[in-house]
């Protein structure tokens, strides 16, 4: 087979043009909010965009999982009707199978310097290498070496505030990157705004994971959802503390609203696949402030309502238990269940609150969102205790 043949088969022409953002550096939330800005700078740049695998919270080619573990390819299809798409194992199969091995050029896109600028970089060798381990690269077929381009685009400072700097920066990234003729465009990022300024279609999450949140939903309703992320409380003797005064709050809601299960999300380590999990912040503290909750409320979790014991029974998924230590599949499984609770219940500061949390701003704003559009079901955005 020639390699327009392989061409083809893999893009459907004689010559591939593909856009393989390999690392997104934020979790699932944000890199779910890159994503979509990069899935339309591939349609801008009409190149096929590498759906870059997933695991751990993350979007990147270390990962384990294939996009569709986390995301719904049949929506993006639909979302996105005019962009091409190929799986990252599809893409890695294209480049083993290539003879002539495909060319690549490299893009950094970093915050801040002057807005909407372009420097050529030369890496050093070792660097090269570091880009290679650090990011999996080597398991691809490519040219990848002293020969390709390294690039930095600077967005300039607060370039995503105002629409008109946004649309700026995006019509100096496409006009640029429309002049790459290589192959393969290797792009990695630290922006953290989107540079579009158009409202994109969401991603929408796979539908093993919309329908085990609909059955614990509507297994529980009414429900209080709590989140306790309790790494953060320092310091760690105030917690028994901060585990009776939620005790004491939600004493106080049961009697005022009639409502008594509870789902709780939390880093505490609650399962036995937790075993992955970062426990350094472990103390005496956070043991006795989960027994206080445990000995008054019932806590129904990811693991009590056993979430996902179909997909478990994979050994290849069991195997990475660290998918499932609160950053994972079941994250994003708590995040949707949160969002749809009756009442949305939260750490005060000083119990571990971060009001940057990923977490509680995706599910604050979902909440306001669905508020907005009159559920009336939802009876709070969020509420510390």
């Amino acid at each position: 087979m020639s390699d327009e043949e392989i061409n083809q088969r893999y893009c459907g022409s004689d010559k591939c043009k593909f856009l393989f953002v390999y690392n997104q550096p934020d979790e699932e939330s944000l890199a779910n909010q890159h994503m979509r800005n990069f899935i339309q700078l591939a349609k801008e740049l009409n190149r096929t965009m590498v759906l870059t695998n997933v695991g751990q919270s993350r979007i990147s080619s270390c990962r384990k999982f294939p996009f569709n573990f986390y995301y719904s390819i049949e929506s993006l299809l639909q979302e996105y009707p005019h962009v091409s798409f190929i799986t990252q194992e599809n893409f890695k199969r294209w480049t083993k199978l290539r003879h002539e091995k495909p060319d690549t050029q490299h893009i950094f896109i970093a915050r801040g310097g002057t807005n909407s600028t372009i420097n050529i970089v030369n890496p050093k060798s070792s660097s090269l290498e570091l880009i290679q381990k650090k990011n999996c690269l080597n398991q691809f077929e490519m040219k990848f070496n002293g020969n390709t381009i390294f690039k930095k685009i600077r967005t300039g400072k607060g370039f995503w505030i105002l629409d008109e700097t946004r649309s700026q920066f995006s019509k100096f990234l496409i006009d640029n990157l429309n002049e790459i003729d290589e192959e393969i465009i290797l792009l990695n990022h630290d922006i953290r705004n989107p540079f579009f300024s158009k409202n994109l279609p969401k991603i929408d999450y796979s539908k093993r994971i919309l329908q085990e949140a609909d059955r614990i939903i509507n297994d529980l309703q009414p429900f209080i959802s709590i989140y306790w992320r309790m790494e953060n409380a320092l310091p760690s003797s105030q917690l028994p503390e901060c585990a009776q005064r939620l005790v004491e709050t939600f004493k106080r809601i049961k009697t005022s609203l009639g409502i008594e299960n509870v789902y709780f999300t939390t880093d505490y380590p609650i399962s036995s696949l937790s075993g992955g999990q970062n426990l350094s912040f472990l103390t005496q503290d956070h043991h006795k402030a989960i027994e206080i909750l445990n000995s008054t409320i019932k806590l129904n979790t990811w693991s009590t309502m056993k979430s996902f014991n179909n997909l478990l029974e994979n050994n290849i998924v069991k195997e990475n238990t660290k998918e499932f230590n609160g950053r994972g599949i079941n994250g994003i499984l708590d995040k949707l269940i949160a969002i749809n609770s009756d009442y949305f219940l939260t750490s005060p500061p000083g119990c571990g609150i971060n009001y940057k949390d990923d977490f509680i701003l995706a599910v604050s704003n979902a909440r306001t969102e669905l508020m907005n559009e009159g559920n009336e079901r939802l009876l709070n955005t969020i509420t510390h205790w």
